[in-house]
């Protein structure tokens, strides 16, 4: 049986504190911009000193850009002489704890599955099942040799022709030697070309002075 991932839980979990945290950032971000604005409306220093973008475009990628942007404003908020914009800071920070810890913990739901796949249990068992059906595949080819009324390639009918599918860097480096193999052909045809070319005028030359004798 195929090892189940024990990280797999633990992913999804972390994807829902994820979208947990940037719904919540999502939900902070228009009454704090109503806070800013009620100050010197939407043009005046306070609120260029917190937006330099729409609100909108801070809550689309909140977990991305746009947590770095609620941070500024968690710096700045520190600085605030402004009571109703200082009184903002802590609830603010609480949600940015919480993103910071969703984010981690998706980070660390990844790296281990990663790690369960490449090297853990399900890299354990892909490389036991390989091993279990060369056994089996030896066993079978060595059967066939035995026996005369089986055919030789008696032990690949058991088994699906097996395909690794190649990586950016492989593709890259063997587009890049064909295209080197490509040159170099060129090239060598059009030495020969010359060499050809130079050839039959010597010939040529050494035709037409025979004439003139």
């Amino acid at each position: 049986m195929t090892p189940r991932d024990p990280e797999a839980t633990g992913k999804a979990m972390a994807e829902a504190l994820v979208a947990a945290a940037d719904d919540n950032l999502d939900d902070f971000i228009p009454p704090f911009a109503n806070a800013v604005r009620s100050l010197d409306g939407s043009k005046g220093p306070t609120w260029d000193l917190f937006f330099k973008v729409a609100p909108y475009q801070i809550a689309a990628p909140v977990l991305g850009d746009g947590l770095a942007a609620v941070k500024r404003w968690s710096q700045l908020l520190g600085k605030s002489k402004v009571p109703s914009l200082k009184a903002l800071k802590k609830p603010l920070d609480k949600l940015i704890d919480e993103a910071d810890a969703a984010v981690k913990a998706r980070t660390d739901a990844a790296l281990a599955n990663e790690h369960f796949r490449k090297e853990g249990a399900l890299a354990e068992f892909v490389a036991s099942v390989s091993k279990k059906r060369d056994g089996l595949a030896a066993d079978l080819a060595a059967m066939a040799a035995k026996s005369a009324a089986l055919p030789r390639n008696y032990a690949s009918r058991f088994f699906r022709k097996r395909t690794t599918k190649a990586s950016a860097e492989e593709k890259a480096a063997k587009a890049a030697k064909k295209a080197a193999e490509q040159q170099k052909k060129a090239e060598t045809e059009a030495a020969l070309k010359v060499a050809q070319a130079k050839v039959k005028a010597a010939m040529a030359e050494l035709k037409a002075m025979k004439k003139a004798k």
